[in-house]
């Protein structure tokens, strides 16, 4: 039932953003210090260039599909690209997912195919013609794309890999110069949402009830389950350190609590980082996609609140929750491995490997320093708040607001809360509505 749940919302998210992609009054949406190139007519030259570290955003059922956004990993709103093609400002692309090729930024429209953008965010066009309905090239309802730099691989999900009436999904692997190299299919797919690859040239996939790996030959290896069913809606996004480590981390939505699992190549159970927010048996935030940093995980939660609760949810008052100290100024760069056993503790004040902050992996308890707060259900003060510095306060205040944003980060070191920001309703101040996928770190 929570498996048809989460497909349901991925359907509305869809429907959503078809209306957006068909809506021919194109709506530019500029939020409080965000500079926005549709500013100066319908030029598709940005004077902007991508900067390393920075992250870059889709929002695909914004009405504005056809931009993507540039923040700083703490939140600062750095500049909005547009997505018609320099050589037919009359084309565009409404970017869903991306990745890095070298300095070439990929863009994945669902019914469209595969766009590349150059270091200035400029769309060229499609990729070496990878569009959508090619035969024996690529699928129709194209979901997700990873760019694997350690195999020199680019993965792309289809929902639809036969253009027909069957809807078999599948993932496309390709080489990095856009030639198909193999086609993953298995019919006990179901709705694949997210790939990547490790340091063994294998590629994992994650689909709602299960963990797929696969070699570098399209042969399936293995396959996990590390979440009971009662406590989980799906596996979703994932992402694997681009390293010889091989940090595997998926976002698994619950209703019991959203959390960000890190399991072992051989699929055990390792941590589990508690996300924030309000739970109470039938509300998820719908974690989606990830990124990693040195020191940090962030998270994509595009139903992060109470304002944006997906279908067939029920409504609940918000919650916040606070921190008793304030944001270190030092960061740790160190992985906290926690125990393979699934022991790691989730109280506070505590160093080393034992797991500071931690929940153990199917405990859903507190959030160890974090103390919920209930507020009031009027949705009237909300809309009032400035998102982008989500948690800034004044010098004589000794805590800060974890406010549950849609974007959020956790400290790899021990699983704890760092900070939240891009808003967390579809209000045109905050930018962002629900960005459920498209999420990358600017190499």
């Amino acid at each position: 039932m929570k498996s048809i749940t989460f497909i349901i919302v991925l359907i509305f998210v869809g429907c959503v953003f078809s209306v957006s992609v068909n809506n021919k009054n194109l709506i530019s949406i500029v939020g409080k210090h965000h500079k926005d190139d549709s500013s100066t007519g319908s030029s598709t030259e940005s004077t902007s260039t991508f900067q390393s570290g920075n992250i870059l955003l889709t929002d695909p059922t914004s009405l504005n599909p056809n931009q993507f956004y540039e923040f700083t990993t703490s939140g600062d709103s750095i500049y909005n690209y547009t997505t018609f093609l320099s050589t037919n400002e009359s084309e565009r692309c409404v970017p869903v997912d991306m990745g890095f090729l070298g300095s070439t930024l990929l863009l994945l429209d669902a019914h469209q195919g595969v766009y590349q953008a150059n270091e200035n965010g400029v769309v060229k066009g499609v990729w070496n013609n990878l569009k959508t309905n090619t035969k024996g090239k690529v699928g129709c309802g194209l979901s997700r794309l990873n760019v694997d730099q350690l195999n020199n691989k680019v993965y792309i999900a289809s929902l639809n890999s036969n253009c027909d009436y069957s809807y078999q999904p599948a993932v496309f692997v390709y080489t990095t110069d856009g030639n198909l190299d193999f086609i993953i299919s298995n019919s006990e797919f179901n709705t694949t949402t997210g790939i990547a690859g490790d340091s063994d040239g294998n590629i994992w996939i994650t689909d709602i009830n299960v963990i797929y790996v696969y070699d570098n030959s399209g042969k399936l290896l293995k396959q996990f389950n590390p979440i009971n069913e009662n406590d989980r809606i799906a596996y979703n996004g994932i992402t694997i350190s681009q390293d010889s480590q091989d940090s595997i981390y998926v976002s698994v939505p619950s209703y019991q609590g959203d959390m960000i699992i890190q399991i072992s190549k051989s699929g055990e159970l390792i941590r589990s980082i508690k996300l924030i927010g309000i739970f109470n048996g039938q509300v998820s935030g719908l974690p989606g996609s990830l990124a990693l940093t040195k020191n940090h995980i962030y998270v994509e939660v595009p139903y992060a609140s109470k304002k944006e609760n997906p279908p067939s949810s029920s409504e609940s008052s918000s919650s916040e929750s606070s921190e008793s100290s304030s944001e270190s100024s030092s960061e740790s760069s160190g992985f906290s491995t926690g125990s393979a056993s699934g022991s790691a503790s989730g109280s506070s004040g505590t160093s080393g490997t034992s797991g500071t902050g931690l929940s153990s992996p199917l405990s859903f308890g507190g959030h160890g320093s974090f103390k919920n707060i209930q507020r009031n259900g009027n949705d009237g003060g909300d809309d009032d708040e400035f998102y982008f510095g989500s948690e800034s306060t004044s010098d004589s205040e000794s805590s800060h607001k974890a406010k549950t944003d849609i974007i959020q980060s956790y400290n790899l070191a021990d699983g704890s809360f760092n900070k939240a920001w891009g808003g967390h309703s579809c209000n045109p101040k905050n930018i962002l509505c629900i960005p459920f996928s498209g999420f990358v770190i600017v190499p």
